[in-house]
Protein backbone atom coordinates (compact mmCIF):
# COMPACT_ATOMS: atom_id res chain seq x y z
CA UNK A 1 0.00 0.00 0.00
CA UNK A 2 1.47 3.39 -0.91
CA UNK A 3 1.59 5.52 2.23
CA UNK A 4 2.82 9.07 1.79
CA UNK A 5 2.79 12.27 3.82
CA UNK A 6 1.66 15.28 1.84
CA UNK A 7 3.69 18.44 2.44
CA UNK A 8 2.06 21.67 1.31
CA UNK A 9 4.13 24.89 1.22
CA UNK A 10 2.36 28.24 1.63
CA UNK A 11 4.39 31.09 0.19
CA UNK A 12 3.99 34.76 1.01
CA UNK A 13 2.47 37.10 -1.51
CA UNK A 14 2.72 40.42 0.30
CA UNK A 15 -0.70 42.03 0.35
CA UNK A 16 -3.14 43.53 2.82
CA UNK A 17 -4.61 40.22 3.92
CA UNK A 18 -3.09 36.84 4.63
CA UNK A 19 -3.02 34.13 2.04
CA UNK A 20 -5.22 31.24 3.12
CA UNK A 21 -6.02 27.71 2.04
CA UNK A 22 -9.57 26.55 2.56
CA UNK A 23 -9.22 22.91 1.55
CA UNK A 24 -7.28 20.29 -0.39
CA UNK A 25 -8.54 17.40 -2.46
CA UNK A 26 -6.17 14.53 -3.19
CA UNK A 27 -7.38 12.72 -6.31
CA UNK A 28 -6.26 9.10 -6.59
CA UNK A 29 -6.24 6.90 -9.67
CA UNK A 30 -6.91 3.29 -8.62
CA UNK A 31 -5.10 0.81 -10.85
CA UNK A 32 -5.43 -2.99 -11.17
CA UNK A 33 -2.95 -4.36 -13.75
CA UNK A 34 -3.62 -2.88 -17.20
CA UNK A 35 -7.21 -2.02 -16.29
CA UNK A 36 -7.67 1.49 -14.91
CA UNK A 37 -10.20 2.00 -12.14
CA UNK A 38 -12.16 5.06 -11.13
CA UNK A 39 -10.82 8.11 -9.39
CA UNK A 40 -11.31 8.44 -5.66
CA UNK A 41 -10.74 11.57 -3.58
CA UNK A 42 -9.42 12.19 -0.11
CA UNK A 43 -10.39 15.60 1.28
CA UNK A 44 -8.33 17.53 3.81
CA UNK A 45 -9.73 20.59 5.55
CA UNK A 46 -13.29 21.90 5.29
CA UNK A 47 -15.56 19.72 7.46
CA UNK A 48 -12.60 17.53 8.49
CA UNK A 49 -11.16 20.66 10.18
CA UNK A 50 -7.65 19.73 9.03
CA UNK A 51 -7.69 16.84 11.48
CA UNK A 52 -5.12 14.85 9.48
CA UNK A 53 -2.25 17.28 10.09
CA UNK A 54 0.94 16.17 11.76
CA UNK A 55 2.61 19.58 12.03
CA UNK A 56 2.25 23.25 11.12
CA UNK A 57 5.19 25.60 10.70
CA UNK A 58 4.51 29.31 10.25
CA UNK A 59 0.82 28.52 9.71
CA UNK A 60 -2.24 28.88 11.89
CA UNK A 61 -5.93 27.93 11.59
CA UNK A 62 -8.60 30.65 11.67
CA UNK A 63 -12.39 30.67 11.10
CA UNK A 64 -12.97 30.82 7.37
CA UNK A 65 -15.19 29.96 4.43
CA UNK A 66 -18.01 27.43 4.67
CA UNK A 67 -18.02 28.02 8.44
CA UNK A 68 -14.95 25.80 8.91
CA UNK A 69 -11.25 26.58 9.39
CA UNK A 70 -8.81 28.06 6.88
CA UNK A 71 -5.06 27.80 7.13
CA UNK A 72 -3.23 31.14 6.92
CA UNK A 73 0.35 32.24 7.24
CA UNK A 74 1.10 33.16 10.86
CA UNK A 75 1.05 36.87 11.58
CA UNK A 76 4.11 38.71 12.87
CA UNK A 77 2.14 39.94 15.89
CA UNK A 78 4.01 39.99 19.20
CA UNK A 79 3.25 37.66 22.07
CA UNK A 80 3.53 38.84 25.69
CA UNK A 81 6.79 38.01 27.46
CA UNK A 82 8.28 38.74 30.87
CA UNK A 83 9.29 42.26 29.78
CA UNK A 84 5.95 43.24 28.23
CA UNK A 85 4.31 46.17 29.99
CA UNK A 86 1.43 46.70 27.55
CA UNK A 87 0.41 44.96 24.32
CA UNK A 88 -2.66 45.78 22.22
CA UNK A 89 -3.36 43.98 18.92
CA UNK A 90 -6.66 45.80 18.16
CA UNK A 91 -8.10 42.75 16.37
CA UNK A 92 -11.49 42.50 18.10
CA UNK A 93 -14.21 44.83 19.33
CA UNK A 94 -13.28 43.93 22.92
CA UNK A 95 -9.73 45.18 22.35
CA UNK A 96 -7.72 44.76 25.55
CA UNK A 97 -4.19 44.62 26.82
CA UNK A 98 -2.88 41.15 25.99
CA UNK A 99 -1.02 41.07 29.32
CA UNK A 100 -4.26 41.73 31.23
CA UNK A 101 -2.55 44.48 33.24
CA UNK A 102 -3.99 47.67 31.70
CA UNK A 103 -7.73 48.41 31.61
CA UNK A 104 -9.73 50.74 29.37
CA UNK A 105 -11.52 53.59 31.14
CA UNK A 106 -14.52 54.94 29.27
CA UNK A 107 -15.04 54.34 25.57
CA UNK A 108 -13.11 51.45 24.04
CA UNK A 109 -11.18 51.97 20.79
CA UNK A 110 -13.09 51.63 17.53
CA UNK A 111 -11.89 48.48 15.77
CA UNK A 112 -11.81 48.39 11.98
CA UNK A 113 -10.96 45.61 9.55
CA UNK A 114 -10.54 48.16 6.75
CA UNK A 115 -6.81 48.41 7.40
CA UNK A 116 -4.23 46.57 9.48
CA UNK A 117 -0.47 46.42 9.72
CA UNK A 118 -0.51 43.03 11.47
CA UNK A 119 -3.38 40.72 12.26
CA UNK A 120 -6.94 41.19 11.04
CA UNK A 121 -7.83 44.72 12.19
CA UNK A 122 -6.60 47.92 13.83
CA UNK A 123 -7.85 50.78 16.02
CA UNK A 124 -9.52 53.58 14.05
CA UNK A 125 -9.33 57.13 15.41
CA UNK A 126 -11.59 59.79 13.88
CA UNK A 127 -10.36 63.01 15.49
CA UNK A 128 -12.14 62.63 18.84
CA UNK A 129 -10.36 64.86 21.35
CA UNK A 130 -11.03 62.50 24.25
CA UNK A 131 -8.99 59.61 22.94
CA UNK A 132 -8.89 56.20 24.61
CA UNK A 133 -7.81 56.12 28.28
CA UNK A 134 -5.78 53.21 29.68
CA UNK A 135 -5.38 52.77 33.44
CA UNK A 136 -2.02 51.40 34.60
CA UNK A 137 -1.78 48.63 37.22
CA UNK A 138 -0.35 49.55 40.66
CA UNK A 139 3.15 48.39 39.71
CA UNK A 140 2.98 49.60 36.11
CA UNK A 141 5.35 52.08 34.51
CA UNK A 142 2.71 54.82 34.53
CA UNK A 143 1.72 54.29 38.17
CA UNK A 144 2.72 56.67 40.98
CA UNK A 145 6.24 56.35 42.35
CA UNK A 146 7.68 54.06 39.66
CA UNK A 147 11.22 54.48 38.36
CA UNK A 148 11.85 53.26 34.83
CA UNK A 149 14.90 51.39 33.65
CA UNK A 150 15.25 50.30 30.01
CA UNK A 151 12.05 50.71 28.01
CA UNK A 152 10.68 50.64 24.46
CA UNK A 153 7.47 52.09 23.05
CA UNK A 154 6.49 50.96 19.55
CA UNK A 155 3.45 50.93 17.26
CA UNK A 156 2.29 50.97 13.64
CA UNK A 157 0.59 54.16 12.41
CA UNK A 158 -1.48 54.80 9.24
CA UNK A 159 -2.21 58.57 9.33
CA UNK A 160 -4.97 60.14 7.27
CA UNK A 161 -4.56 63.91 7.64
CA UNK A 162 -1.21 64.51 9.41
CA UNK A 163 -2.54 67.69 11.01
CA UNK A 164 -0.36 69.52 13.53
CA UNK A 165 -1.14 68.60 17.12
CA UNK A 166 -2.67 65.17 16.51
CA UNK A 167 -1.64 63.03 19.48
CA UNK A 168 -0.70 59.37 19.13
CA UNK A 169 -0.22 58.82 22.85
CA UNK A 170 0.18 61.01 25.91
CA UNK A 171 0.48 60.85 29.69
CA UNK A 172 0.56 63.49 32.42
CA UNK A 173 1.14 63.56 36.16
CA UNK A 174 2.59 65.56 39.06
CA UNK A 175 5.57 65.09 41.33
CA UNK A 176 6.41 66.76 44.64
CA UNK A 177 9.66 66.79 46.57
CA UNK A 178 9.06 67.12 50.31
CA UNK A 179 6.85 70.11 51.07
CA UNK A 180 7.71 71.89 47.85
CA UNK A 181 5.22 72.77 45.10
CA UNK A 182 3.92 70.22 42.65
CA UNK A 183 5.83 69.85 39.38
CA UNK A 184 4.04 68.87 36.19
CA UNK A 185 5.19 65.77 34.31
CA UNK A 186 4.25 64.77 30.78
CA UNK A 187 5.03 62.40 27.94
CA UNK A 188 3.61 63.25 24.55
CA UNK A 189 3.97 61.68 21.11
CA UNK A 190 2.31 63.87 18.49
CA UNK A 191 2.45 65.12 14.90
CA UNK A 192 3.93 68.42 13.75
CA UNK A 193 4.97 69.43 10.24
CA UNK A 194 4.13 65.84 9.14
CA UNK A 195 6.79 64.48 11.51
CA UNK A 196 6.47 62.54 14.75
CA UNK A 197 7.58 64.38 17.90
CA UNK A 198 8.47 62.72 21.22
CA UNK A 199 8.36 65.22 24.08
CA UNK A 200 9.21 64.62 27.77
CA UNK A 201 8.62 67.25 30.44
CA UNK A 202 9.55 66.84 34.10
CA UNK A 203 9.80 63.05 33.74
CA UNK A 204 13.53 62.37 33.35
CA UNK A 205 15.03 62.99 36.81
CA UNK A 206 18.74 63.46 37.56
CA UNK A 207 20.31 61.66 40.54
CA UNK A 208 21.10 64.93 42.38
CA UNK A 209 17.69 66.46 41.79
CA UNK A 210 16.14 68.38 38.94
CA UNK A 211 14.75 67.13 35.64
CA UNK A 212 15.71 67.29 31.98
CA UNK A 213 13.26 68.47 29.30
CA UNK A 214 13.79 66.22 26.27
CA UNK A 215 12.45 66.34 22.72
CA UNK A 216 13.16 64.05 19.78
CA UNK A 217 12.00 65.13 16.31
CA UNK A 218 11.82 62.86 13.30
CA UNK A 219 13.77 63.91 10.22
CA UNK A 220 11.54 62.39 7.55
CA UNK A 221 8.08 63.70 6.76
CA UNK A 222 5.43 61.01 6.93
CA UNK A 223 3.16 60.13 4.02
CA UNK A 224 -0.60 59.92 4.55
CA UNK A 225 -2.34 56.56 4.10
CA UNK A 226 0.88 54.57 4.48
CA UNK A 227 1.76 52.22 7.34
CA UNK A 228 4.96 53.09 9.24
CA UNK A 229 6.55 51.46 12.26
CA UNK A 230 7.60 53.86 15.02
CA UNK A 231 9.86 52.86 17.92
CA UNK A 232 11.30 54.81 20.86
CA UNK A 233 13.80 53.00 23.10
CA UNK A 234 15.91 53.91 26.11
CA UNK A 235 19.12 52.34 27.44
CA UNK A 236 19.44 53.23 31.13
CA UNK A 237 23.11 52.16 31.25
CA UNK A 238 24.34 55.01 29.07
CA UNK A 239 21.25 57.24 28.86
CA UNK A 240 20.70 56.68 25.13
CA UNK A 241 17.19 57.67 24.00
CA UNK A 242 16.57 56.77 20.35
CA UNK A 243 13.67 57.14 17.91
CA UNK A 244 13.55 54.82 14.89
CA UNK A 245 11.23 54.92 11.88
CA UNK A 246 10.73 51.65 9.96
CA UNK A 247 13.86 50.29 11.63
CA UNK A 248 16.08 53.25 10.64
CA UNK A 249 17.45 55.84 13.11
CA UNK A 250 15.60 59.18 13.09
CA UNK A 251 16.83 60.95 16.22
CA UNK A 252 18.84 60.19 19.35
CA UNK A 253 20.02 62.02 22.47
CA UNK A 254 21.73 61.15 25.74
CA UNK A 255 19.73 61.88 28.87
CA UNK A 256 22.73 63.12 30.83
CA UNK A 257 23.64 66.40 32.49
CA UNK A 258 26.32 66.85 29.81
CA UNK A 259 24.04 66.05 26.88
CA UNK A 260 26.49 63.43 25.64
CA UNK A 261 27.66 59.97 26.63
CA UNK A 262 29.13 60.20 30.11
CA UNK A 263 28.04 62.20 33.13
CA UNK A 264 25.03 61.77 35.39
CA UNK A 265 22.18 59.87 33.74
CA UNK A 266 18.57 60.99 34.11
CA UNK A 267 15.94 58.24 34.14
CA UNK A 268 12.13 58.53 34.09
CA UNK A 269 10.62 58.80 37.57
CA UNK A 270 6.86 59.08 38.03
CA UNK A 271 5.91 61.36 40.92
CA UNK A 272 3.87 60.38 43.95
CA UNK A 273 1.44 63.30 43.75
CA UNK A 274 -0.61 62.16 40.75
CA UNK A 275 -0.37 59.80 37.77
CA UNK A 276 -2.98 60.10 35.06
CA UNK A 277 -4.07 57.51 32.47
CA UNK A 278 -2.19 56.74 29.30
CA UNK A 279 -4.25 58.35 26.51
CA UNK A 280 -4.27 57.04 22.93
CA UNK A 281 -5.29 59.00 19.85
CA UNK A 282 -6.56 62.32 21.24
CA UNK A 283 -7.47 64.37 18.15
CA UNK A 284 -5.90 61.74 15.90
CA UNK A 285 -7.28 60.75 12.50
CA UNK A 286 -5.50 57.52 11.70
CA UNK A 287 -5.32 53.77 12.14
CA UNK A 288 -3.16 52.51 15.01
CA UNK A 289 -1.97 48.92 15.29
CA UNK A 290 0.20 46.63 17.43
CA UNK A 291 0.98 48.98 20.31
CA UNK A 292 3.63 47.52 22.62
CA UNK A 293 5.47 48.95 25.61
CA UNK A 294 8.35 46.85 26.93
CA UNK A 295 10.57 47.10 30.00
CA UNK A 296 13.65 46.46 27.90
CA UNK A 297 15.74 48.00 25.13
CA UNK A 298 14.21 46.20 22.12
CA UNK A 299 16.71 45.29 19.41
CA UNK A 300 14.60 42.69 17.60
CA UNK A 301 11.50 44.66 16.62
CA UNK A 302 9.18 42.85 14.20
CA UNK A 303 8.81 44.79 10.95
CA UNK A 304 7.28 42.00 8.87
CA UNK A 305 3.60 41.20 8.40
CA UNK A 306 4.39 37.49 8.74
CA UNK A 307 6.64 35.45 11.03
CA UNK A 308 8.67 34.08 8.13
CA UNK A 309 8.89 33.97 4.35
CA UNK A 310 6.93 30.73 4.06
CA UNK A 311 4.80 28.31 6.01
CA UNK A 312 4.16 24.59 5.63
CA UNK A 313 1.78 21.91 6.84
CA UNK A 314 2.54 18.19 6.93
CA UNK A 315 -0.22 15.59 7.05
CA UNK A 316 -0.08 12.27 8.79
CA UNK A 317 0.67 9.32 6.53
CA UNK A 318 -2.30 8.71 4.24
CA UNK A 319 -3.16 5.13 3.34
CA UNK A 320 -4.24 5.18 -0.31
CA UNK A 321 -5.99 1.83 0.09
CA UNK A 322 -4.70 -0.28 -2.83
CA UNK A 323 -1.40 -1.29 -4.33
CA UNK A 324 -0.52 0.41 -7.63
CA UNK A 325 -2.59 3.43 -6.63
CA UNK A 326 -1.07 6.69 -7.79
CA UNK A 327 -1.82 10.32 -7.11
CA UNK A 328 -3.47 11.85 -10.16
CA UNK A 329 -3.59 15.46 -8.92
CA UNK A 330 -3.91 17.72 -5.90
CA UNK A 331 -6.48 20.51 -6.00
CA UNK A 332 -6.43 23.38 -3.51
CA UNK A 333 -8.92 26.10 -2.73
CA UNK A 334 -6.87 29.22 -1.97
CA UNK A 335 -7.10 32.99 -1.71
CA UNK A 336 -4.00 35.01 -2.57
CA UNK A 337 -3.67 38.82 -2.40
CA UNK A 338 -3.10 40.61 -5.69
Amino acid sequence: HPRVPIIIPMYIRMGRKQRNAGGLILCLLLCAGPVFGLEKSIELGKDSLWGDLQSMEGVTAVPGRWGFHDLVLSSGEYQPDSATELLMHFNTAAAADATGAYTVSGAAPLISAAASALGSASAAFTGNRQGVKLIAPPQGMFARGTVWGDFTIEFWLYPATLSDGESVLSWSGFSREGTGPQQAQALRCYLRDRKLIWDFSGLFALPGGGTLPLTLVGTRQLLPRVWHHHLLRFDSRNGLLEYRLDGEPEAMIHTTDTGSEGGSIAVPKVGLAYAGPLVLGAGLTAFLDELRISRRFVEDASLSRYLGKAGAITTHILDLGYSSTRVARIEATTLTPS
